[in-house]
């Protein structure tokens, strides 16, 4: 993989920013991929050996980094000490990536690589933690990410997961483990919308390992047929896909003014616009404002995608 260093960044954040752990075989399909739309999963495999800059790999070396962190905490000598300074019960014995689990002690899979051919791709996998067969993934983000998403955006990785390491897992619930990132004490403190905790958690019906295996090979099937095609005849991403945020109506005094500029008001309906307007001696005009595609922004095929370059040219 060649990389660009655009933002000029120093040579230390640039060698860490090019440690890429990642497979590049482009017959390799992972969980984390069968999460995106169709079209940025297609147009993402299409520009895979395109150059990518340093600068964009920040927030995901960081959730390798958070990553690596939990594992060392739990794969370093003396774990029972640090779960009794949790305040947590240490007496149970626990087994780090057992082959054979031993009678009486808890099996702890940490990051074990699993690759198996499904409908022509070799799916891949290193699922983050399976504990006593509960299969755990860890999501480090922002709390606005952790609010707009949705179960479907991590059904994927998790079937992915339940599948591959289903002789490891027997309990067909998943959790997701979050980590704000971003998170804000005196927000939780003052807003009980906010959520409450930095480490929340989100429980998933996964499925067995029969039912995953059959969503995984329809999905790749589907993939599978649409890899041929222009990019014109792709599916478009949706608005839930692209995170589309709702349109804005500004107003503004004078016909002439520049659409640009700020705006004399802004309403979030359409019918509140206009009945602003009607209220006004001298009229005015309305601009509709559209809504940004959050989404793109962390899209690898965003340099390539026409729907998001004729966003771009209408904003």
């Amino acid at each position: 993989m060649a990389y660009t260093n655009n933002r000029d960044l120093p040579l230390m954040m640039a060698v860490w920013l090019a440690n890429d752990r990642y497979e590049r075989n482009p017959t390799y399909i992972s969980g984390s991929q069968l999460s995106l739309s169709n079209r940025q999963l297609v147009l993402g495999l299409r520009v895979a050996d395109l150059n990518i800059d340093l600068s964009s790999l920040v927030a995901a070396r960081l959730g390798h980094a958070i990553n690596d962190s939990i594992d060392a905490a739990w794969k370093l000598p003396d774990l029972a000490n640090r779960m009794k300074a949790a305040g947590f019960n240490s007496l149970f014995e626990y087994e780090i990536n057992p082959v054979l689990p031993a009678p009486g002690k808890v099996a702890v899979y940490i990051q074990q690589r699993f690759n198996e051919e499904v409908a022509g791709r070799i799916l891949t996998g290193a699922p983050d933690m399976i504990m006593n067969g509960r299969l755990t993934d860890y999501k480090s983000t922002t709390v606005f990410a952790y609010q707009k998403k949705t179960i479907e955006d991590y059904l994927w990785q998790l079937t992915a997961y339940r599948y591959l390491a289903r002789n490891l897992i027997s309990d067909n619930v998943a959790t997701i483990q979050f980590i704000l990132k971003d998170w804000s004490e005196m927000r939780a403190t003052h807003d009980l919308n906010y959520p409450q905790t930095p480490c929340p958690t989100l429980l998933i019906p996964v499925g067995s390992a029969e039912q995953c295996l059959i969503r995984i090979t329809a999905r790749i099937e589907e993939l599978n047929a649409l890899m041929s095609l222009d990019q014109s005849d792709l599916p478009l991403c949706s608005d839930e896909e692209l995170w589309l945020d709702p349109p804005k109506f500004a107003y503004y005094k004078s016909l002439s003014a520049d659409p640009s500029s700020r705006a004399s008001r802004v309403f979030d309906t359409y019918a509140e616009a206009t009945s602003h307007m009607s209220a006004q001696k001298n009229g005015g005009k309305i601009v509709v404002r559209k809504g940004e595609p959050k989404a793109c922004s962390y899209c690898r095929a965003a340099s390539i995608c026409e729907q998001f370059a004729n966003w771009a040219k209408s904003k």
